[in-house]
């Protein structure tokens, strides 16, 4: 592209058990998702789109506004991609490593009126995000289509 992409990637992040429990149930209280330590020291820790909009956070997009449009567009590309199936979101970390997203699902892959991923799988913010959505250069420049080009109220 003509202008820059932000270099960025999630954190690292492994599966770690205890092997001290005999017991089913006290064997996954002692399973833990560990990650590598972010390093905020230059750039803090930022909370770039939270999992209830598809909007950037205003204090992000005023401080990191490239870094705002190119999560958006990664958004955007993951709805287009997977068939308007889902997308990450609650998008936070550093300006180079991200951490903890939630996936956002079609509501219609709820199972019993459980939501895939926890609670915080937000049907609204899925449903939503075709209006909420609005696009960049990003998703001009790699030729994501547009919603109004797929029949929908947002570009």
């Amino acid at each position: 592209p003509p202008f820059p992409v932000p270099d960025m990637c999630f954190v690292h992040a492994g599966l770690a058990i205890s092997h001290t429990s005999t017991s089913y149930d006290s064997a996954i209280a002692n399973t833990f998702l560990i990650e590598e330590l972010l390093d905020t020291s230059s750039s803090g820790f930022e909370k770039f789109i939270n999992n209830g909009s598809a909007q950037p956070v205003e204090a992000a997009m005023s401080a990191h506004p490239d870094i705002c449009m190119f999560l958006t567009f990664t958004q955007h590309l993951q709805y287009w991609k997977s068939g308007e199936a889902i997308f990450l979101s609650d998008l936070q970390g550093t300006t180079s490593v991200l951490t903890d997203p939630q996936i956002i699902t079609n509501p219609s892959f709820a199972v019993r009126d459980v939501e895939l991923f926890g609670d915080s799988n937000v049907p609204q913010a899925f449903e939503n995000f075709p209006l909420e959505h609005h696009c960049n250069r990003f998703c001009t420049w790699f030729e994501v289509p547009s919603f109004k080009a797929q029949g929908t109220s947002a570009s």
